[in-house]
């Protein structure tokens, strides 16, 4: 199982493997927060703990960002010859 989870995560791009770090630090800042670390952890996440929220929501900011360069074609050819493409196509 654990062998499969970090296969699963070294396929994903670069860019969502530091959306779930951020994500994971988040939670785990807010998780402590809530749980009676307030009086030690209020001065550097802010009133009501909003700078927890903010790096959560902010690596799940970034892993939509990764998942939209996942999606992206890696061999995306350019308008341009795509349309020349079409133009011979058309003329035989």
């Amino acid at each position: 199982m654990r062998q499969r989870l970090s296969y699963a995560l070294a396929d994903l791009p670069v860019v969502m493997q530091l959306g779930l770090l951020l994500l994971v630090c988040g939670g785990a800042l807010d998780v402590l927060y809530h749980t009676g670390w307030a009086p030690l952890l209020g001065a550097y996440l802010g009133r009501d703990g909003v700078m927890a929220h903010l790096v959560t929501l902010s690596g799940m900011v970034v892993m939509l960002l990764g998942l939209f360069v996942r999606r992206r074609p890696r061999h995306a050819r350019s308008s341009a010859a795509a349309a020349a493409e079409r133009r011979t196509t058309l003329e035989r």
